[in-house]
């Protein structure tokens, strides 16, 4: 009777995940994304892989491996990945990929391809304060990059503002470490501090 209502249940269970659109890709995916979330990113990535074998959810599937592998470095293979995303026509997804795309491209300096997949992540997700605030800083950085040296301000302590800087990183160094860096004269329990 126990063991009926075991079978009953697990069949039940299998009906409500199947009517609820879970495939068999879907597990795998789940299995990724929770080794992802704990920088688990190599077994990510045969999770990812296992679940693309399967049918179901390939661009999803491909922008969740384009993740996967800008994590672990792999710049061209992340690109890659979104590539072959950018074939959905998932709205959440492709929103998803400009913004990662142009992520990549402020990360490496190129600020006005940046400022476009931010701007075409916002037209197509209009309230996504995270794309308006980097579109913000792409805007900001490319007119700084085109802006002729003569017209940049100067920054005090030398031309570039580098010796200020690193006298004000080490004061504030030294502050915070101060108390480290001398011993005290008498350790308690012991007659001298000599052994250092």
């Amino acid at each position: 009777m126990r063991r009926a209502a075991i079978l009953a249940a697990l069949a039940a269970g299998a009906a409500l995940l199947g009517s609820c659109g879970f495939g068999p890709a879907h597990f795998d995916v789940l299995r990724g994304n929770y080794y992802y979330e704990r920088g688990m990113y190599q077994q990510a990535m045969i999770a990812y892989l296992a679940a693309r074998e399967k049918p179901g959810y390939e661009a999803w599937i491909s922008f969740n491996l384009a993740n996967v592998y800008q994590a672990l470095g792999e710049t061209g293979a992340s690109l890659d990945g979104l590539k072959e995303a950018e074939k959905s026509d998932d709205k959440p997804l492709l929103f998803n990929v400009s913004f990662n795309r142009g992520l990549f491209h402020h990360e490496a300096g190129r600020y006005k391809e940046a400022y476009e997949e931010f701007k075409h992540a916002l037209e197509l997700d209009p309230s996504s304060l995270d794309a308006k605030i980097n579109l913000e800083h792409s805007l900001r950085r490319l007119k700084l990059s085109v802006q002729s040296p003569a017209k940049r301000p100067a920054k005090p302590g030398g031309p570039d503002g580098r010796r200020e800087d690193a006298e004000r990183i080490l004061e504030y160094v030294k502050k915070k470490e101060g108390n480290r860096w001398y011993a005290p004269e008498r350790m308690a329990g012991e007659e001298s501090p000599r052994d250092w």
